[in-house]
């Protein structure tokens, strides 16, 4: 009985073996198949599975969107004229109200204001918030106001800006100049003024780092105006660099990754960080309707042959100022946005996101958005009367 004994569990543990060895190929296979089949899948939609993906996967996983990727709806007070995204959520003024909305449109903050232009400039975590024109400024971290600030007397902002590092530009009209800049730290505190009394000055924008600040100076000369790009260090106010920039207007400015961003009447002009001009991409013969400096080393350009109508054609233009593509464009344009390496195109049909070779990555449906808000997660926000909504690919 013994020996019969020995030789089950002999049996036993050969049955064993045998059955180990089958689960392993078994598994083996299984394996092989399923990185077969994520091989495919990974070649087929290459343009949709990437980390953004799965950063929307994280953060919206528990958002409910419909068959169109369009999450629920939310309202917001009538009347708001100037919008960007903030703190994952949406930072929009109007006439009386600054709002902060989570982006299922609970209110993070709310304040009372009196704006006739309102404007909002970000960068990264932080956004000012300003009247042209007008006396009142405030500064926002996340979700919370962390500085306010009101000209003195009858004089006007003329423009705001904050970099990434929280550091504040602000241009103004000051008693006996013709404007003067003001540069804060992150503490708020003033770090130099800038007055100029013979040029205007129409903006000025911060390094990332904050130890130089590029400012625009419109200057007359025999009977014509021209624009000057000149740059300042924070540490002591000296000019580093002036550049003459032509007739030109410009509109706006940005400073990314070594480079200046300036957007003109006709096209964008691309400076390195000491002024110097790599390369201006214009088109006079077209009119600019909507441009976006916020993309990741490109810029966006809209431009049409005619005022209004709805031929017209989108260029990306890179960091060195050259043409990088184009597409043409058959529909009214309503809004154009950039974020990191995606750009929102909404007409009054859809809004179609394209990343930076102009290559579709998502589309939906438009009924009633008029604005769009590009992240750079490959999220949207649509934006329209009294209500907004993100769109999810």
């Amino acid at each position: 009985m013994a020996a019969q004994s020995g030789k089950k569990r002999k049996r036993n543990r050969n049955g064993i073996r045998v059955f180990a060895g089958v689960t392993r190929q078994l598994v083996i296979y299984a394996v092989t198949a399923v990185m077969l089949v994520c091989a495919v899948l990974a070649i087929v939609y290459r343009d949709r599975l990437n980390l953004d993906a799965l950063k929307r996967w994280v953060a919206y996983g528990s958002l409910s969107t419909d068959e169109d990727g369009q999450a629920e709806r939310f309202s917001f007070s009538s009347g708001g004229s100037a919008f960007t995204s903030l703190d994952g959520g949406l930072l929009l003024c109007s006439d009386n109200t600054i709002q902060l909305l989570s982006r299922s449109g609970e209110q993070a903050l709310s304040a009372d204001v009196s704006m006739k232009q309102p404007v909002i400039s970000t960068a990264g975590d932080y956004a000012v918030v300003y009247d042209v024109g007008g006396s009142d400024l405030y500064v926002f971290h996340s979700a919370e106001q962390v500085f306010s600030y009101s000209t003195s007397g009858d004089y006007a902002l003329l423009s705001a800006r904050v970099n990434e590092n929280g550091y504040l530009v602000v241009v103004e009209q000051t008693s006996g100049y013709k404007a003067t800049v003001t540069v804060y730290g992150s503490d708020y505190q003033p770090r130099i003024a800038i007055n100029e009394s013979t040029n205007f000055i129409t903006d000025a924008v911060l390094s990332p780092d904050g130890r130089s600040v590029a400012v625009i100076e419109i200057y007359q000369d025999d009977s014509a105006l021209g624009s000057d790009l000149v740059i300042y260090l924070v540490s002591d106010a000296s000019v580093t660099s002036t550049t003459q920039l032509g007739e030109q207007l410009v509109l706006d400015l940005r400073w990314q990754n070594g480079r200046i961003w300036l957007e003109r009447e006709y096209g964008v002009t691309v400076a390195d960080s000491d002024g110097g001009i790599l390369d201006t991409w214009a088109d006079a013969s077209k009119y600019l309707e909507r441009y976006s400096l916020d993309g990741d080393g490109y810029a966006v350009e809209l431009m049409s042959k005619y005022k209004s109508g709805s031929l017209g054609e989108l260029w990306v233009i890179d960091s060195s100022g050259q043409q990088k593509v184009s597409r043409s464009v058959s529909e009214e344009v309503l809004s154009v946005s950039a974020a990191g390496r995606y750009i929102a195109v909404l007409t009054t049909s859809s809004l179609v996101v394209y990343n930076s070779n102009l290559e579709e990555y998502a589309s939906t449906v438009n009924t009633t958005a008029r604005r769009v808000i590009m992240r750079d997660d490959g999220s949207a926000m649509m934006i329209g009367t009294d209500e907004a909504w993100l769109f999810v690919p």
